[in-house]
């Protein structure tokens, strides 16, 4: 649940889901869960890209 949780603050943030494989550097995976509940690789780079 806390990974959902997780994922949902993101979309709130602006990010989509990015990866089309399950791939382990972002949470924001088009599918399944990686069981990580912090913001990973992937995810900051697209908030950097959004926030700058």
């Amino acid at each position: 649940m806390r990974e959902t949780v997780l994922l949902e603050v993101a979309h709130a943030f602006g990010l989509n889901h990015t990866q089309k494989f399950n791939e382990p550097y972002s949470v924001m995976r088009g599918f399944g869960f990686n069981n990580m509940y912090i913001l990973l690789t992937d995810d900051y780079n697209g908030l950097a890209t959004r926030y700058p």
